[in-house]
C-alpha cells in the first residue's frame, strides 16, 4: 500500500477498498464508473452500522473519499436505507445489502465479512420465512454440512493473510447434491411467494422480503406518530411540517398534539429547524385502530356535529354542521361542509360587529322572500340567494377552513339553542358540556342499556378517553360498571349545594329548592333570591367556609427570587462577537436550549417599502447575551403582597404563553402563580405571577346591580347589621336595616354580600372574620384576632403573632384596643358586651336561661341551636317544627336585632320554593330541642362536659336518655335535660 493510499483511508481505519474500476462503452468511450458502484464507498455506511461511529463521522469520510465525485442526491437512497430499521441496525444493514447488489451484482469478500461479522456481534439468530425448520435432517446432511463449514473457514482464513486458497477436496457423485436439491427448492418457494404478493398487492406497495428483494423508500410502512409539543409553537411546527410534504392532523381534543404520517421520528426530527425540534417533547407511535379514528374526523366530520370556522368573516365562529344539502367536492377534492352559523353579516343594517339571528319582520314583504318547508312545517325562509333556518344562515366552507370541536361551550351555541333548531342535538351539546364538571363522588345515571334505572356513585372518570366508573348498591352488594361518559347524566338532589359555571348568573352560590324538568330553583345563599337556572349550568359543590383564628402559617413566607433568566419577548443586548451591541426583542428561546433568536430593533433596518417584512431572526448563544429590561409586571411588595385577586383581567407579557389574555382563577401565593381562565379558547393556564400585567381589576366601579339587595354593615354604630341597599352616592350610601327607617352611612363601612366593599376593596382571608362580629371571645384566639388585623411583614410583628408575652405586647397594646372603630378589627365591645348586659337584665329566662350565658358563645358561634316552639307563640304555628337560632348572634338575625326578651330564629316554610322566614320568639316560648337518631350533634349544658359539642351514639327515649361519643369507642351516658340539639352554620 503506497503512502498516498494510505493517507487517503486515515479518516476511518478500514481494509483497504478495491481499486477502482474503469469501463468502456460500446463505441470505446471510457468513462469513470459511478460512485455507488465503489465498493469502498458502500464500507463507510456499512462501518456506520456495525460499530459505535458516529453518522456524522462516517459522512465525513464519504466525502472525503470521493472528493469531487461526490454528489448527495446519488446517496439519498442510500441513507434512508441506513436509517429504515427504525433502531433496528440489522434490519437497516440488510436494506443497505439489498440496495448495494442493485449496484454491485457480485458482493464483495468484504462486504460478506462484514454482514457475518454484524450477524455474529449481534448474537440473534435469523429464520428463514420460507424453510420449515421442524423439518427432520439426516446424518448425512449435517456431516456434509460442517465438511462445508470447514471448507469456508480455511478459505476466509487464506483470505486474511493474502495466501492463495486451497483447492477444494471434491467428491462428485451421480445426480444432484442435496445442497442443489434444497436450493432449487427455495428459488420455487421464493417465486411462488413473489407472485403471490403481487397478486394480492398493489403495484409499488410490495412487502419487502429479506435478501432477495431490492430496497427502495417504498417499501418502507408510513406510520402515525402522535407528537407533543408546546401548544404556543403547535401552529408553527404543522405548518413547516406541512411544507414539507408531511401530513399532519392538528388534535381537535388536547392543545400542543400533532398526528404526523412518517416512516420513523429520526426524518420528522431532521425536517425540523433547530427552533422548533427543540419544542417537540415527545414522540409516541400510535396504533392502526387509533389512527383510523384520527383519521375519520378528518376525513369526513359527522352530522350532527360542532365546528370553528378558522379563516374568514366568520372567524372563531361556531357552526353546526347540518345534512340539510349534500357535500359536494371542491376542486381541491375535499367535500364542502354545510353548517348552520349565526349570522355576522345581515340583509338589513346593523350595528358593526352584531352578531344575532335573523330577524325576518325586518325583510321586505312580498315575493322576494319565499318559505322554507322542511318535513311539512315552515322552518326558515329564502332571500336573495342565502337561506335562513331557524334565524341561522345556511352556509357551505371548504373542509380546511374548520377544526372540529367536541364540547362547545354554551354560550358559544347560544344562539343556536335560542333559535330552537334541532333541540335534541342541543342538548347533548349541554349535556356533555356539564359532563365536564363531573367528578369523585357525584351522583349520576346511566341513560342506557341495563343500569338506566339506577343510580350510582362516581368512583373515577377519565375525560380523556371519556369513560367513567359508576359504583352501585343493588341488594346490600356493591357492584361497579365502567361506561362511556357521553352516557351518563348527571343527578342532583333538592338541597344540593351548587354554583353557576355559565350564563347572566355566573359565579352565583346557593342550594336547590326545586327542580322542574330541565330548570332548577335555586335559592341564593347570601340574599335568599330565587332564580331558574338549567341543570347543565349547575357544578355541584360545598360551599363550606373554615374560620380561622390564628395566623395561617404560609403567611410567613419569602417570595421566590426573579431569576435572571430569558424569557420570550425579553428585550436583550448581545454582548459579544459579530453581533454586538445588538438590541432586539427574544422571538423564540424553546427550553433547555442554549440558542435563542430575536429581531434586531435598530429603526435604520426598517424602509418604507411597504413589502418589508421587518429584519430578519437572528440566532445567538444565550450566554452571550444579557437581559435590558422586564415589562411592567405584577411584582412582590412588603405591605401588600402580590396586587393580584381572583377576577382581576390580566395578559401574559413573557415566557412561552406570551400575548394569552384571561381571567385569574385562582392565585397561589407560596409558589407565585396564577390559574388564568382563557379568554380566547376558555383553557385553563398556569403561569408565574412575575410573567402576567395587570389590565384591569376586577369590575368594582359598577355597584348599580347591588342596589335592592342586602348588604353587611361593619362600620359606625350599626357594625354587625345586615341591612337593604337603596342608593349609592359618591362617598356615601343611603341603607335601611330590616324593619327601621333609612340611614346614611359611608362608603367604607358597608360591603356586599359577596365580601367587596363600596369602596372597591376584596375582603379576603382573616377578613372574612368581619362577617362574625361576635367572634370576639376573651381568650387567646381574641388577642391572636386582634394580632392579625393589624399584622404586617414587620418583624416586630411577626414576634408579637409568635410569642404574644413578649416585651413587644406591652408597647402595642394601646394601639391595639384603640382601634374598635377599625371596619376589620374584632373586638370585646361589638356583641359580647350585648350578651352580657341581656344575661344580667333578665337572669334566670326558664329553659332557655343557658343561652344568655357567655360561656356558650363560643359554640353558638359556629353551630345553630335547634329549638321547639310553644303552643302560646302565634296560636301554635311552629310548635310542630324546630326553629334554628341565628348565627352568630342569636339576638341579631336577618331581619334586624330582636327585641328584648325575644331570640332570632329562622325555619323554612313549608310552602312551594322552601323559603327561609325569620322570626323573633320571645325566649319564654323555646325550649331546647333533642337529638332523635345517630350521628346527630348536640350541646351539653351542664355538668362535667358542659360547652362540648358532641356527636350521638344512640338515643334512648323511653329512658329519657342519649350516648354520646367522648373518643372514637368511648361513649357516655346523658340526661335530655342536660343536653341541646345543634347544627354546623355555612358561613359565608
Amino acid at each position: 500500500m503506497t503512502p498516498s493510499q494510505t493517507g487517503k483511508h486515515a479518516a476511518l481505519p478500514i481494509d483497504e477498498p478495491p481499486s477502482k474500476r474503469i469501463r468502456n462503452d460500446s463505441n470505446g468511450t471510457c468513462h469513470a464508473p459511478s460512485p455507488l458502484e465503489d465498493a469502498g464507498t458502500w464500507s463507510f455506511l456499512e462501518r456506520y452500522l456495525k460499530s459505535k461511529l458516529s453518522y456524522g463521522q462516517a459522512e465525513e469520510g464519504l466525502i472525503s473519499y470521493l472528493g469531487d465525485r461526490y454528489r448527495e442526491d446519488d446517496w439519498r437512497e442510500a441513507k434512508l436505507a441506513v436509517f429504515s430499521g427504525d433502531g433496528d441496525d440489522y434490519e437497516a444493514m440488510n436494506n443497505l445489502m439489498a440496495l448495494k447488489r442493485r449496484y454491485i451484482p457480485e458482493p464483495s469478500v468484504l462486504s460478506s465479512m462484514l454482514v457475518a461479522t454484524f450477524a455474529s456481534k449481534r448474537k440473534q439468530v435469523k429464520h428463514c420465512i420460507f424453510i420449515d425448520r421442524e423439518a427432520g435432517e439426516g446424518d448425512d446432511d449435517e456431516e456434509e454440512e460442517e465438511e462445508e463449514e470447514e471448507e469456508e473457514e480455511e478459505e476466509e482464513e487464506g483470505d486474511e493473510y493474502d495466501l492463495p486458497p486451497r483447492p477444494r477436496k471434491v467428491t462428485t457423485l451421480p445426480g444432484q447434491s442435496a445442497k442443489h436439491t434444497l436450493s432449487k427448492k427455495i428459488d420455487e418457494i421464493f417465486n411462488a411467494y413473489d407472485a403471490q404478493a403481487r397478486a394480492s398487492k398493489p403495484p409499488g406497495r410490495l412487502r419487502r422480503i429479506p435478501y432477495r428483494a431490492a430496497w427502495s423508500s417504498d417499501t418502507i410502512d408510513n406510520r402515525m406518530y402522535l407528537l407533543n409539543v408546546h401548544r404556543t409553537v403547535t401552529d408553527y411546527v404543522a405548518e413547516h411540517l406541512r411544507s414539507k410534504k408531511f401530513s399532519v392532523i392538528v388534535s381537535p381534543w388536547v392543545p400542543g398534539q400533532l398526528y404526523v404520517v412518517s416512516e420513523s421520528p429520526r426524518a420528522i426530527a431532521s425536517s425540523l429547524p433547530i427552533s422548533h425540534k427543540l419544542s417537540v417533547k415527545d414522540y409516541f407511535r400510535i396504533s392502526d385502530k387509533e389512527c383510523a379514528i384520527v383519521e375519520h374526523p378528518q376525513s369526513q366530520l359527522s352530522s350532527p356535529g360542532w365546528v370553528r370556522i378558522i379563516r374568514g368573516k366568520y372567524k372563531d365562529a361556531m357552526a353546526y354542521v347540518t345534512d340539510l344539502k349534500s357535500a359536494n367536492e371542491s376542486p381541491s377534492g375535499h367535500p364542502l361542509v354545510w353548517v348552520l352559523v349565526a349570522l355576522r353579516d345581515f340583509p338589513y343594517p346593523m350595528p358593526k360587529g352584531s352578531v344575532a339571528l335573523l330577524d325576518r319582520s325586518r325583510l321586505p314583504a312580498g315575493n322576494a322572500v319565499s318559505d322554507i318547508i322542511h318535513d311539512g312545517e315552515v322552518v326558515g325562509c329564502s332571500y336573495k340567494g342565502e337561506e335562513y333556518y331557524k334565524g341561522l344562515l345556511l352556509k357551505s366552507f371548504h373542509h380546511d377552513l374548520l377544526n372540529v370541536v367536541n364540547t362547545p361551550h354554551p354560550e358559544e351555541i347560544q344562539l343556536h339553542i335560542d333559535s330552537g333548531w334541532d333541540r335534541p342535538s342541543m342538548k347533548i351539546a349541554e349535556r356533555a358540556f356539564s359532563l365536564e364538571f363531573l367528578r369523585v363522588g357525584d351522583s349520576a345515571r346511566v341513560i342506557i342499556r341495563e343500569f338506566g334505572a339506577e343510580i350510582g356513585e362516581v368512583v373515577s372518570t377519565d375525560h380523556t378517553f371519556g369513560s367513567v366508573r359508576l359504583e352501585y348498591s343493588i341488594e346490600g352488594d356493591k357492584i361497579q360498571s365502567e361506561v362511556r361518559l357521553q352516557d351518563v347524566e348527571h343527578v342532583f338532589w333538592v338541597g344540593d349545594t351548587v354554583r353557576v359555571v355559565v350564563g347572566i348568573y355566573l359565579g352565583l352560590e346557593g342550594h336547590i329548592v326545586s327542580m322542574t324538568d330541565d330548570i332548577f330553583h335555586i335559592c341564593q345563599t347570601s340574599m335568599k333570591e330565587e332564580v331558574k337556572v338549567s341543570k347543565y349550568h349547575l357544578d355541584r359543590r360545598s360551599l363550606k367556609h373554615t374560620l380561622q383564628a390564628q395566623l395561617p402559617t404560609q403567611q410567613f413566607f419569602e417570595p421566590p427570587p426573579d431569576p435572571d433568566d430569558i424569557q420570550i419577548r425579553d428585550v436583550i443586548q448581545v454582548l459579544f462577537r459579530e453581533h454586538i451591541g445588538k438590541c432586539g426583542v427574544v422571538d423564540w428561546f424553546p427550553s433547555g436550549g442554549t440558542m435563542l433568536w430575536f429581531r434586531d430593533v435598530n429603526p435604520m433596518l426598517t424602509t418604507g417599502d411597504d413589502t418589508n417584512l421587518g429584519p430578519p431572526s437572528i440566532q445567538v448563544p444565550a450566554v452571550m447575551v444579557q437581559r435590558m429590561r422586564l415589562p411592567p409586571t405584577i411584582k412582590f411588595t412588603k405591605d401588600r403582597g402580590y396586587d393580584v385577586r381572583p377576577g382581576d383581567v390580566v395578559s401574559v407579557a413573557r415566557g412561552p404563553e406570551y400575548e394569552a389574555t384571561g381571567v385569574v382563577q385562582s392565585v397561589n401565593i407560596p409558589e407565585a402563580c396564577l390559574t388564568i381562565l382563557s379568554t380566547h379558547d376558555h383553557t385553563i393556564t398556569n403561569v408565574p405571577i412575575r410573567f402576567v400585567m395587570k389590565l384591569r381589576n376586577a369590575n368594582v366601579d359598577s355597584f348599580s346591580h347591588v342596589i335592592g339587595k342586602e348588604v353587611f354593615i361593619v362600620g359606625s354604630n350599626l357594625k354587625g347589621y345586615r341591612a337593604t341597599l337603596y342608593n349609592i352616592g359618591s362617598k356615601d350610601c343611603t341603607v335601611a336595616i330590616h324593619g327601621q327607617k333609612r340611614t346614611i352611612l359611608k362608603r367604607p363601612d358597608v360591603i356586599t354580600s359577596y365580601g367587596m366593599g363600596l369602596n372597591g376593596a376584596i375582603l379576603e382571608g382573616n377578613d372574612l372574620v368581619s362577617f362574625f362580629p361576635s367572634s370576639s371571645i376573651t381568650n387567646a384566639s381574641l388577642s391572636s384576632s386582634n394580632v392579625l388585623s393589624h399584622w404586617t411583614t414587620n418583624p416586630e410583628d411577626i414576634d408579637l403573632v409568635l410569642n404574644p408575652s413578649g416585651p413587644a405586647t406591652d408597647n402595642r397594646t394601646a394601639n391595639l384596643n384603640s382601634s374598635a372603630s377599625d371596619p376589620w378589627t374584632v373586638n370585646e365591645g361589638d356583641i359580647q358586651d350585648n350578651i352580657e348586659a341581656r344575661a344580667k337584665k333578665h337572669g334566670d329566662n326558664g329553659p332557655l336561661s343557658w343561652l344568655m350565658k357567655k360561656k356558650f358563645s363560643l359554640a353558638l358561634l359556629t353551630h345553630h341551636a335547634l329549638l321547639k316552639v310553644s303552643l302560646r307563640f302565634e296560636q301554635g304555628r311552629l310548635c310542630k317544627r324546630f326553629v334554628s337560632t341565628a348565627c352568630p348572634d342569636p339576638f341579631c338575625g336577618a331581619n334586624g336585632p330582636a327585641p328584648e326578651g325575644c331570640v332570632a330564629v329562622f325555619c323554612t316554610s313549608n310552602g312551594a320554593g322552601a323559603q327561609i322566614q325569620y322570626y323573633h320568639v320571645p325566649a319564654s316560648d323555646l325550649s331546647p330541642a333533642h337529638p332523635r337518631k345517630k350521628n346527630q350533634h348536640c350541646l351539653v349544658l351542664e355538668g362535667e362536659y358542659c360547652r362540648l359539642v358532641l356527636p350521638v351514639s344512640k338515643c334512648n327515649m323511653k329512658s329519657k336518655t342519649v350516648e354520646v361519643f367522648m373518643m372514637t369507642t368511648i361513649t357516655t351516658t346523658l340526661h335530655l335535660d342536660q343536653i341541646c340539639l345543634v347544627e354546623l352554620a355555612q358561613h359565608r
